[in-house]
């Protein structure tokens, strides 16, 4: 629907343009560099799963088992996929196999009784990457992270002109904080 509407106006732009063609030709590599950003896999998603009270009706028989698992190489349309998951139920039987979960006729099948629910309620994002990572150990040994809390907060208000104040003026802000030191693994076997 968007890229339909992106296209009308793209097209009714166009006769206005004196060098459209180039100009078309921009806007397409920006859509593929957008569609290669959210498609690269970047991050290492720990996701954190626990039974659902709503579809079990409290029933721990027919809820799935508290788990924390791993999704390596993510990318941003997997944690959009993630996000979208968190609070949503989803369901588990034991009789599926990685090709019967596709199958419409299968899964209508499984009665509901015997459906094992479970919702995602929570996941961290970390680097995967060498790019990634060695910005994010640049930014906790510059203080960047700590500055931003101090400036902001932690939670989605923003902090007033007081708290501001007071967050640098207080000395033991995090004092509890620590810089991590950052070694490659082939570096510490030479010590």
């Amino acid at each position: 629907m968007i890229e339909s509407t992106l296209n009308e106006s793209i097209d009714d732009l166009e006769p206005q343009r004196p060098f459209q063609s180039e100009w078309k030709k921009k806007v397409e590599e920006q859509g593929q560099r957008c569609d290669e950003s959210l498609d690269s896999p970047r991050y290492l998603l720990t996701v954190y799963q626990t039974g659902d009270e709503r579809m079990t009706g409290g029933d721990w028989e027919r809820k799935e088992p508290p788990r924390r698992y791993y999704v390596p190489n993510a990318s941003l349309n997997d944690i959009k996929n993630y996000i979208e998951m968190i609070d949503n139920p989803h369901w588990h039987h034991h009789s599926l196999s990685q090709e019967t979960k596709e199958d419409d006729e299968v899964l209508d099948a499984i009665p509901f009784e015997e459906k094992k629910w479970s919702i995602v309620y929570d996941f961290v994002i970390e680097p995967m990457t060498k790019e990634l990572e060695d910005a994010y150990v640049d930014g906790v040994k510059s203080g960047f992270f700590k500055k931003y809390r101090q400036m902001y907060g932690t939670s989605k208000d923003m902090l007033g002109h007081e708290e501001f104040k007071k967050n640098f003026e207080n000395e033991d802000f995090e004092k509890d904080s620590f810089i991590i030191e950052y070694v490659e693994g082939s570096k510490v076997s030479e010590k």
